[in-house]
């Protein structure tokens, strides 16, 4: 029987790697290969991720190479790979983000490709009418269309009008052994690193530093926990383009000797081992990585009941659901943790139960060989 041959199509994958980043290399290293051809697709940029290189993940990989559809070459460098497709036989053609959709799409139905399986991984803070349009023309070229939440589910369905039964839902993936196996001399390296001896709950929030993630509410929340534990830090391990303006939030509100801007890190779980609690204040997501690595780490988490949030956390079972963009309330929701140990107690281990439940790598991995296996099979 020959193998389904799918090409995965992304912007970039380089060093600092998103959650979509990291799903997509999760799912093309754990593929099976006596059944799967896989093939990495990357608009602009080769590169490797979190220690991940290409050659690392045993796929073939093919560099479209170019910047935007109105740099010089575009559609050359388009049209060569659609010849890419068609002399590889690709079966699927599974896109990411705007530019790989777009990108992705239109070579698929150049290429007569079969199946185009649209990854939709946000309820699309970033779509204005123009993109809503662009959608629109492209969705009859669409076949499929994967959602890694009810609420995304909900939003294609709504918002780009795309009958429900296109549209797959298949949850986020963890490797949970990363998160069992941190040892005390990583956590002590840790403490000595970030200077953490003495000091009281550890607050932890990964996320890239932009305006969609809220992170001004979050400084303000912890701005207000201070006057309850003064010796609180909050360990935000991420980096982007608002870093130096949250740094200047962080000295103006007086709270710079509790925060630690960590940077882009690589080994999270050994930052998550630190902490007391997760916290995210986005003010839009799709299924949070960031949430689903709290609860493998069996961290209490409290969350902006945005997008697939509450999908993962239950209010007052794993942790706290509050108003995104509302400081006090997410003050609120971390001090009632905090000062409750018994919570803090309950809560971790309803995270690791649930994280077990429904993130488990094996799990995933064998829903999307189903998916790609139905959607071939399907096709005679």
């Amino acid at each position: 029987m020959r193998k389904i041959n799918i090409a995965f199509v992304i912007d970039r994958i380089d060093q600092r790697l998103g959650g979509t980043e990291k799903q997509l290399i999760l799912l093309l290293q754990n593929l099976d290969r006596s059944r799967f051809e896989p093939y990495l697709c990357c608009l602009q940029h080769q590169g490797s991720g979190e220690g991940v290189s290409v050659d690392d993940l045993s796929v073939r990989f093919f560099a479209v190479d170019f910047k935007s559809f109105f740099s010089p070459g575009a559609y050359f460098k388009l049209l060569r790979f659609v010849l890419f497709l068609r002399s590889r036989k690709i079966d699927i053609v599974q896109t990411y983000f705007r530019d790989g959709h777009i990108a992705g799409t239109l070579a698929a139905l150049l290429a007569g490709t079969k199946h185009v399986v649209a990854t939709r991984r946000n309820r699309g803070y970033w779509h204005n009418y123009r993109e809503l349009y662009v959608l629109k023309l492209l969705k009859p070229f669409v076949t499929n269309f994967l959602a890694n939440s009810r609420d995304i589910a909900d939003y294609v369905q709504t918002i780009e009008r795309v009958d429900r039964n296109r549209i797959e839902i298949i949850y986020n993936a963890v490797d949970l052994d990363r998160f069992g196996s941190v040892s005390e001399k990583q956590v002590q390296s840790y403490n000595d690193q970030f200077d953490l001896f003495n000091r009281g709950p550890i607050l932890v929030c990964i996320a890239n530093l932009r305006p969609v993630k809220g992170l001004d509410v979050l400084l303000r929340a912890t701005a207000e926990l201070i006057n309850d534990f003064p010796n609180l830090t909050l360990l935000l391990a991420g980096d982007g383009p608002d870093r130096a303006m949250l740094e200047k939030m962080a000295q103006e509100l007086n709270i710079l000797r509790n925060v630690r801007f960590l940077g882009w890190q690589a080994n999270i779980e050994g930052i998550l081992a630190l902490a007391d609690l997760g916290v995210l204040s986005s003010h839009s997501e799709g299924l949070s990585n960031a949430i689903i690595e709290y609860m493998a780490a069996g961290l209490p988490v409290v969350c902006t009941d945005v997008g697939g949030n509450s999908e993962l956390v239950e209010h007052l079972k794993n942790g706290f659901l509050v108003r995104p963009g509302d400081h006090e309330a997410l003050a609120k929701g971390i001090r009632e943790v905090l000062s409750r140990p018994d919570y803090v107690d309950t809560m971790s281990r309803e995270s690791k139960k649930r994280a077990e439940h429904m993130f488990a790598l094996e799990n995933h991995i064998k829903r999307m060989e189903d998916y790609y296996t139905g959607l071939v099979g399907n096709s005679g």
